[in-house]
């Protein structure tokens, strides 16, 4: 290699140990195009309704179907007037519900059924059963249940007992001598979940 006044390139030849100087960085290109805005995430249908009104069995061993007057929040879900709670969307739902169950007579243990309809039919393996101890007993229960629904499907929810006197039950606020709201005779909760 011939040496001249530029540094040599190289490890080691007849100019002598030679070093190695980096050049400056190069130019950086402009940024590229943004791509196209995805799709808008998909609104989940949602509601919670309640009810204010002690409602008792209609008939010994007969479903009764539980009625509703609140809407405490609701979107893509909605109470149709009817007893029936109507989603407005196709998906999965995962629906929720706490009656209050109250035996106001009588001093036998007696069993409430509570169930969930779809389209005013049984939903498979819906219900759940509750023993009500005696009279002026209150019991309160937590069912949950996930269900496929169409756009326009709706849900009911039923009761039966074969005692006239079993009954879902409200109080109105303060009702225990104590300050604490009031307590809906059901509280029921759809959120659809994909």
């Amino acid at each position: 290699m011939t040496c001249g006044t530029r540094c040599c390139i190289g490890t080691r030849n007849t100019c002598g140990l030679c070093r190695t100087v980096q050049g400056p960085q190069g130019y950086i290109g402009p940024q590229g195009a943004t791509g196209a805005t995805g799709p808008p995430a998909p609104t989940l249908g949602y509601g919670c309704f309640t009810s204010s009104q002690t409602q008792q069995v209609a008939n010994v061993d007969e479903p009764t179907l539980i009625s509703y007057d609140t809407t405490q929040i609701a979107s893509g879900v909605s109470y149709s007037g009817n007893n029936e709670i109507i989603v407005s969307s196709n998906g999965i739902y995962k629906i929720g519900a706490s009656p209050e169950f109250d035996y106001t007579s009588g001093n036998k243990t007696k069993p409430v059924v509570f169930w969930f309809r779809k389209n005013y039919q049984d939903i498979p393996d819906s219900a759940s059963v509750q023993v009500v101890s005696d009279k002026d007993s209150e019991l309160y229960t937590y069912v949950e249940f996930i269900v496929d629904l169409q756009a326009n499907d709706s849900i009911q929810c039923f009761f039966a007992s074969s005692e006239l006197t079993m009954q879902i039950a409200s109080f109105s606020a303060n009702s225990f001598g104590y300050t604490h709201p009031a307590i809906p005779s059901i509280i029921l909760t759809v959120q659809q979940i994909v």
